[in-house]
């Protein structure tokens, strides 16, 4: 099980992780009332800051690259290339900040630190590319295309939707 090989002190860091990013929201929320700001404005900077605070916490995910290299065999999650170059393997199988396919998705903001949604990859199956010669791009990067319906789930509360891209966890 991938949780058995996560550092001890996993859930501390988690629960750390979660804690700063509501509190940077709260913050940033109380702030943007106090200026008069209206709705649409306060929930643009109430994501804008949350994905700062995410992102700021990236040393959470990278934390469990020992446990998920561990499950995947070393290979990468989507192309099942053995890995030993990739900088930055930890990929959010639902992306964490904004969904491309669905403009205006918050992203899974909510699983940005559930090791479930992380996938050991490959730099090149995870990040953004292009190829000059072919015209064409590349990579997973913020793409989560879905099976409607049911349409993206934007909560915790909302019911699963159907991804298009193959998980081999999911029967």
């Amino acid at each position: 099980d991938v949780y058995d090989e996560l550092p001890p002190d996993w859930d501390a860091k988690v629960a750390t992780a979660v804690a700063f990013v509501e509190a940077k929201v709260t913050t940033a929320r109380a702030k943007a009332v106090a200026e008069g700001k209206d709705g649409p404005e306060i929930e643009e900077i109430c994501l804008e800051t949350r994905h700062k605070a995410i992102n700021s916490k990236a040393s959470v995910w990278r934390a469990a690259d020992a446990a998920l290299r561990k499950a995947s065999h070393d290979k990468c999650w989507y192309c099942e290339s053995k890995q030993d170059r990739s900088d930055k393997p930890v990929d959010h199988f639902r992306p964490k900040n904004s969904v491309v396919e669905d403009v205006g998705h918050p992203g899974y903001y909510w699983l940005a630190f559930d090791w479930k949604n992380f996938r050991w990859s490959c730099t090149f199956c995870n990040s953004k590319r292009r190829d000059v010669a072919g015209g064409t791009t590349g990579g997973k990067q913020d793409h989560f295309p879905i099976i409607p319906p049911p349409p993206y789930a934007h909560n915790a509360g909302d019911p699963r939707e159907r991804p298009q891209l193959l998980d081999p966890v999911d029967d």
